[in-house]
């Protein structure tokens, strides 16, 4: 099984942009939506970090193995604010 879609060459700055088909097989296509998803929760994360919504992985083992069967310590720990 093939997928055909169109690719559409639009970029203002070309002159004479034609559409163009791909045909792709199907696990192919497939291996390449995975990739752009992973690369898409890379990006996210990515996100996350900068705004400092993450935490190091250290201080959030330290804290589930002082919480013990604390199904609390899995909540995440209150934000830090920075210094500078």
């Amino acid at each position: 099984m093939y997928i055909l879609y169109v690719l559409s060459a639009c970029r203002p700055s070309a002159k004479n942009s034609e559409n163009k088909v791909t045909v792709q097989d199907i696990d192919d296509y497939d291996q390449m939506q995975e990739s752009v998803a992973l690369l898409t929760m890379l990006a996210l994360g990515n996100r996350q970090i900068e705004a400092g919504l993450v935490q190091p992985a250290a201080e959030v083992v330290s804290r589930l193995r002082g919480q013990g069967d604390d199904r609390d310590a899995l909540a995440p720990a209150p934000r830090r604010t920075s210094s500078t």
